[in-house]
């Protein structure tokens, strides 16, 4: 009877050091203080984050508009007495400097709030509504002086994009079915009209001067007969769940780069492609449900385990169970290949603190540190901030805390 008993001490020991073991290996999610200011302080450089809110053309909830350039700085646009300010962070979250951009005749400008910089971050491009479907297109220099403005007249002033797609140039997409072109030193823009097959997908995506987008296969094959990656594809497994990852440009039309299933979500889905890393990673949002499945750690749903953890979540009917409706909540990455690689819960990394009231943005960028989304406390007193979401395993989680308990900073 001892020897049993001391037996079965052995084995739950050993059983709780493998869990022990197995759980710590695994990675989590943190989020880490990037920057911040307080909206309320009366000697802020700002007093309000200036945003779209919500932008029907890239269909993205955005806090603040936000520009960034090739040296890894952030432009934040905000407003203070009315009147807007620039804030330029460096990559290590440093209020760099502050810019006060002006027209010609050296009155504030009253911008909308849409804004681009060019990659070297030494021209700024905005638009100022001057009226119902009247905007004027204004460049600054790196000091918020205006070089150039243009008075164009659109159609659309809700489906309003701007991207600065090189030092000189930039494109205002204007809804639709029309790309408006403009270059320093050029009096007239170039409007490029677009027809019903030769559009970017919506919503779109900036990236490396091309403009890409998420879209249904179903939506898409119509489109694209004459692609050779077209051919590839067997119609027979294009199903309500498959999306096409594709880049777009005026002069060159649509390229289809990745295959990418969604569970959840079907062609009919407002998919959103939010970031592209380094890598070529897809970093994706949407419309959608989540289900027990999704919520399982990445070792879990990958490979051969995978697949047969699948299987036996769906023999016993509990693949879809507990499936909730989340907007823009749920991040998936993706590979180039189009491998889904982890699913990132905002509710679960970014959590508010007691007597906070958290509204979430957008996501700023993604960097070899991690990636850097921005959310503001809209009570008093009211902050805005960009925190910066990295990967751990869980054993380091508790070493940095461990040693925080012990450093001398705290005896």
């Amino acid at each position: 009877m001892v020897n049993k008993m001391k037996r079965l001490i052995v084995y739950t020991f050993m059983l709780t050091v493998s869990i022990i073991a197995i759980y710590g290996y695994n990675f989590t999610y943190l989020i880490e203080p990037f920057f911040s200011i307080l909206l309320s302080h009366p000697e802020a450089p700002i007093d309000k984050v200036y945003g779209t809110g919500y932008q029907a053309i890239r269909c993205v909830h955005n806090r603040a508009s936000i520009a960034l350039d090739t040296k890894g700085r952030i432009y934040i646009l905000g407003l203070k007495n009315g009147r807007p300010r620039i804030l330029v962070l460096n990559r290590e979250g440093k209020m760099e400097r502050i810019i006060t951009p002006r027209l010609k005749d050296g009155h504030f400008s009253k911008w909308s709030p849409l804004l681009s910089v060019s990659p070297s971050g030494n021209f700024i491009w905005a638009v100022r509504w001057e009226g119902i479907g009247v905007h004027r297109f204004i460049v600054h220099d790196r000091n918020g002086k205006a070089k150039m403005d243009w008075l164009i007249k659109t159609e659309v002033t809700s489906h309003l994009a701007l991207n600065a797609y090189s030092e000189e140039g930039a494109y205002l997409v204007s809804g639709t079915d029309e790309f408006i072109r403009f270059r320093l030193g050029q009096k007239e823009p170039q409007r490029l009209k677009l027809s019903e097959n030769f559009h970017p997908p919506y919503p779109i995506f900036f990236h490396k001067g091309k403009y890409w987008g998420i879209t249904g296969m179903k939506w898409l094959i119509p489109k694209m007969e004459h692609l050779k990656f077209h051919g590839q594809i067997e119609r027979s497994k294009i199903k309500e769940d498959l999306f096409g990852v594709i880049a777009w440009l005026p002069q060159e039309g649509i390229h289809l780069l990745s295959l990418i299933r969604l569970s959840g979500l079907s062609a009919s889905s407002t998919v959103i492609l939010q970031w592209i890393d380094d890598q070529g990673n897809f970093y994706i949002g949407g419309l959608g449900y989540t289900s027990l499945y999704d919520s399982l750690p990445s070792w879990a749903r990958e490979g051969i385990w995978g697949e047969r953890i699948a299987k036996i979540l769906k023999a016993l009917r509990l693949y879809d169970h507990f499936r909730k409706l989340k907007q823009n909540v749920t991040i998936r990455i993706f590979s180039p290949k189009g491998e889904l690689k982890e699913v990132i819960r905002l509710s679960q990394v970014i959590r508010s603190r007691r007597g906070e009231k958290l509204e979430y943005g957008q996501l700023v960028k993604v960097d070899e540190r991690g990636i850097y989304w921005e959310v503001e406390k809209v009570n008093e007193p009211r902050e805005y901030r960009i925190v910066r979401i990295t990967k751990k395993r869980r054993w380091q989680v508790w070493w940095e805390t461990l040693r925080s308990w012990f450093s001398p900073d705290d005896i």
